[in-house]
């Protein structure tokens, strides 16, 4: 795991579980998730809507984590998963 911070966003770079069968492509996405930690003033809900009226595909639907993140998780056109995060709660 990595990470670079620019401004008040942190994007963290990770390996998926090797269980995670989400792919439908051999070697799609490598098995990497990229994590975008942003500002806790940031609207993530507007954010997530948008990319839903676009179609972006969704991997994992927006919500409250029990470690205090909202979040969700796309996946880009090479089936890498890129999560979206908030620290707090609404």
């Amino acid at each position: 795991m990595g990470s670079v911070e620019v401004g008040d966003t942190v994007i963290m770079f990770e390996s998926r579980d090797h269980n995670d069968r989400s792919t439908t492509k051999p070697g799609a996405g490598c098995g990497i998730r990229l994590t975008v930690l942003l500002p806790q003033d940031y609207d993530i809900d507007t954010y997530y809507s948008g990319l839903r009226r676009q179609q972006v595909p969704i991997a994992c639907e927006i919500g409250n984590r029990f470690w205090g993140n909202r979040d969700f998780t796309v996946c880009d056109p090479d089936e890498y998963h890129l999560t979206f995060a908030r620290q707090g709660r609404e």
